[in-house]
């Protein structure tokens, strides 16, 4: 038996044991990460298997022809190997995106962040805005023993059926300017009666926690400026769920190296804001693609099928299968030791229960940057 950390989801659980029959305290995400499935070859190009020096020089060749390469992805992967991403996409002046970065909010408002721990010690509500982690992080309420928690989203979802209350919103900006006029002390004339409980709920508490997913620019601005209102005279802070393992770490690492969390090009020479993937893949503005431990959404993958992609995974995708150029590598946290960033920002150490027959990620990356 050997201890492990489970990299399927945000959570990065390092409790987890992998024995003779399995990896045990998993989730089904857990077994999913830990079930590696189908092992080609390492290093193919088109139909053709080749040897990972062939590969390499290939996609190099791919990556340099490029006028507007996009490096991609990254969140499945170790932060070594992101640094590694970063370092090969300013050599070749190309856009990189953490795939789900958080956007201009933080860098606009900033934000109040707290980690597992606090959360679960300190925090008297807990606040699901546009959340569902009962099924996307299976494990998250039983590690922050959330007592108290409502739940704001257009449908009731299983974490609804878990909660104190339940709130149906459509408009998430107008209800988030609400709820801070509401906690800013104004009376409103025909307001929502369900934030009006809300409102009254948060200013009876001193210390409350917002977990949320995926919001767009504004209305991730509002609520960032409701907690910033919050923390005037109480404590709030807010947990942003990431589904692929180590996507935190990959906007910190990107941060770290550029000072963005957000799409980064460095077409110019030298790092600037850019619009994310799927705007540029849909504007025409990437002509090929270097696909780094993610398995792309719809709106990206579509895009992908039309220009020379090259994939960096330890699993085979749907991408992967189209790619012109793909490499099967050892898998991280599994096959390969290194760090991931847990969701709420602290560095777990990745364990290599099992011996490594492939190289790396990262040492994937440096053949490609390496290959004349």
């Amino acid at each position: 038996m050997a201890d492990a950390t489970c990299a399927g989801c945000g959570c990065a659980c390092d409790d987890i044991v992998l024995g003779p029959d399995g990896p045990e305290r998993t989730c089904a995400l857990g077994d999913a990460w830990f079930a590696l499935g189908e092992r080609p070859p390492i290093a193919r190009i088109e139909d053709r298997a080749v040897s990972l020096e062939e590969a390499a020089a290939a996609a190099a060749a791919i990556l340099r022809r490029a006028r507007a390469p996009l490096v991609y992805g990254l969140g499945r992967t170790s932060c070594e190997a992101q640094r590694q991403a970063v370092a090969l996409a300013e050599a070749l002046g190309a856009v990189i995106d953490p795939a789900g970065a958080t956007g201009f909010a933080y860098q606009a408002v900033g934000s109040s962040t707290a980690t597992f721990g606090e959360i679960r010690d300190r925090a008297e509500l807990v606040v699901a805005w546009r959340a569902d982690p009962v099924v996307t992080h299976p494990r998250l309420l039983e590690r922050l023993r959330v007592e108290s928690l409502v739940v704001v989203d257009a449908t009731r979802t299983a974490t609804a059926e878990q909660a104190d209350a339940f709130i149906a919103l459509d408009d998430d900006f107008e209800a988030l300017w609400e709820l801070r006029a509401r906690v800013g002390g104004a009376r409103l004339e025909g307001g929502t009666p369900a934030l009006d409980e809300l409102a009254r709920r948060l200013l009876d508490v001193r210390r409350v926690a917002f977990i949320h997913g995926w919001l767009d620019e504004l209305t991730a601005l509002a609520l960032a400026s409701l907690v910033r209102d919050l923390n005037g005279d109480r404590h709030a802070v807010t947990l942003g769920l990431r589904g692929d393992g180590n996507a935190r770490g990959a906007e910190d690492v990107l941060a770290w190296q550029t000072g963005f969390a957000t799409p980064v090009s460095f077409a110019r020479g030298h790092p600037r804001e850019v619009p994310g993937a799927a705007t540029l893949l849909e504007r025409g503005d990437v002509d090929a693609a270097l696909v780094v431990a993610s398995d792309p959404p719809a709106a990206v993958a579509e895009h992908l099928r039309g220009l020379p992609t090259i994939v960096v995974d330890a699993r085979v995708t749907a991408t992967a299968r189209a790619a012109q150029v793909a490499f099967v590598t050892a898998a991280d946290g599994i096959e390969i030791p290194g760090t991931v960033h847990r969701m709420d920002g602290v560095p777990v150490p990745l364990r290599a229960p099992l011996a490594a027959e492939r190289p790396s990620v990262e040492e994937v990356l440096a053949a490609i940057g390496g290959s004349p």
